[in-house]
């Protein structure tokens, strides 16, 4: 990674990731707000909406934030935007260029 990048770059690029992994979180709050309502509509004992809760918090809320916050802002946007969780015309261009090679490596490694 570059050294010299602009704080512009560097402050888009926070954002970027910030907002992926809102997104990322969000995706799986909406899978377990099915459970709190199936809880209300007692479908669900509260014991079991606790076993949903604890998978959440021990499954995707925990590999999702060790992610963002292990791994540098470039290389959270572009996993982000291999994924899906952003696109790519969300993404300024010179930054799209920067992490070009990460999303390619990224790319790769689903084929494996």
């Amino acid at each position: 990674m570059d050294k010299t990048l602009t704080k512009k770059t560097l402050k888009k690029l926070k954002e970027l990731k910030l907002t992926a992994y809102q997104r990322e979180l969000d995706e799986h709050l909406s899978k377990l707000s099915v459970k709190f309502n199936d809880w209300k509509n007692k479908k669900i004992t509260a014991m079991v909406l606790r076993d949903h809760i604890y998978d959440f918090d021990k499954g995707p809320s925990k590999k999702i934030s060790g992610f963002y916050d292990y791994f540098d802002d470039h290389i959270c946007v572009a996993r982000a935007v291999d994924t899906g969780i952003l696109k790519k015309e969300e993404v300024p261009e010179d930054i799209l260029e920067l992490i070009d090679r990460n999303i390619d490596s990224f790319k790769r490694l689903e084929k494996i």
